[in-house]
């Protein structure tokens, strides 16, 4: 009795009349899988690459694997491979990335290529998906951009695992995303909204001064702690998941940054008051305070000036709006970028950086800046 072969070579001719020889594998039912290519021109070294897939066990001989299965354990916390192998070679990924990507993945991604063979998912597909996800869904072109990058991830592991012979979306390019500035408050504004009198609240008050006087993100503001706050500096080493409490900075690096005395009187007034814990805390620093509270009250201020809901957001102006301001204002001052880049955290660190002793001599000039826009009288 004759066995059929694991495997069955032939030949496409690609443009210029080069041959590359392709396989092919058989279903539980003897019926031929679709083909893939082994990228080869010689019979035997297609066989040789075909044999290799074989003895490494990815030569699947039954039912080709569905997008679905493929799919199982993605962005899974403590059992998506992908994202263990990224930590495991140093790589950075946070909890929250995977559960939004998990969560894109199940309600957008799923629907549409849940059922589908791997290997059938073609450029077209792709495409019409995504004209969908803006038609159907209503999605903005940042969201759409966002569930598209997570495909892509996920089809080039596919791809680098041998799973498929090639990526699809290669061939297809991002939506362009129109650029949308973030809106920043004028100087007045800003004299307006650090007035003490429309805050009934000082700890969210000194949250946006100190925001807005340092250019720290939301996250990293809440995230501080007693033993990070000194007396004209403060040391930024976390940030607060909502979700996950604290992780590192987005940057994954450790930063130094000084504070005017306005600022520097509160802080060390919350420190001495928590003693140890979170610094912007209303229960004796065992938790921070919450995030949408800080937000809130951000708001709240400026409808009391005469920023209404609307206007606010025609131009854009958020909490994150405090960090462009500081940005702006210290290159508008004549500050070097390398060293707003060292009191942001735009980039990233060298692990050397973590433990640079800080010298508060060497941002004098920041210091200047920052006392002369955040004095008290300009309150």
């Amino acid at each position: 009795m004759r066995h059929r072969q694991l495997y069955s070579l032939y030949t496409v001719q690609k443009k210029g009349g080069k041959k590359i020889y392709y396989y092919r594998t058989y279903d539980d039912n003897g019926k031929r899988t679709s083909g893939k290519s082994t990228f080869q021109t010689s019979k035997d070294a297609a066989r040789q690459y075909v044999d290799n897939l074989l003895s490494r066990g990815l030569l699947i001989s039954g039912p080709e694997i569905t997008f679905e299965n493929y799919a199982k354990d993605w962005w899974v916390w403590d059992k998506c491979k992908y994202v263990n192998n990224i930590i495991a070679t140093g790589g950075s990924i946070s909890r929250d990335y995977a559960d939004i990507a998990r969560g894109y993945l199940t309600k957008y991604i799923l629907p549409q290529f849940g059922k589908m063979k791997l290997s059938s998912i073609k450029a077209r597909h792709i495409e019409n998906w995504r004209i969908e996800l803006r038609e159907k869904h209503n999605l903005s072109i940042g969201t759409i951009n966002n569930i598209y990058s997570i495909l892509r991830k996920m089809l080039n592991e596919a791809e680098r695992l041998d799973y498929i012979t090639s990526n699809p979306i290669h061939k297809i390019k991002p939506f362009k995303k129109p650029k949308i500035q973030k809106g920043l408050l004028t100087p007045e504004e800003v004299r307006k909204v650090f007035d003490e009198s429309y805050w009934n609240n000082r700890i969210h008050y000194a949250v946006n001064l100190l925001s807005a006087s340092t250019g720290l993100r939301l996250g990293e503001a809440l995230a501080l702690q007693c033993g990070h706050v000194h007396e004209s500096y403060i040391d930024v080493i976390y940030s607060l998941s909502r979700k996950y409490g604290l992780k590192e900075t987005k940057t994954r690096s450790v930063r130094f940054v000084p504070m005017p005395s306005r600022v520097a009187e509160y802080l060390l007034e919350f420190k001495n008051k928590n003693i140890q814990g979170f610094v912007f805390s209303e229960t004796g620093g065992k938790t921070p305070i919450y995030y949408r509270s800080v937000t809130d009250g951000l708001y709240k201020v400026l409808n009391e000036i005469g920023i209404s809901e609307n206007e606010r957001k025609e131009r854009n102006i958020s909490f994150h709006s405090w960090r462009h301001f500081f940005n702006s204002l210290l290159r508008g001052k004549g500050i070097a970028d390398t060293k707003i880049q060292k009191l942001t955290g735009h980039k990233t660190q060298a692990m050397v950086d973590h433990y640079t002793r800080f010298q508060i001599e060497d941002f004098e000039d920041v210091l200047k800046i920052q006392e002369e826009v955040f004095k008290r009288e300009n309150g």
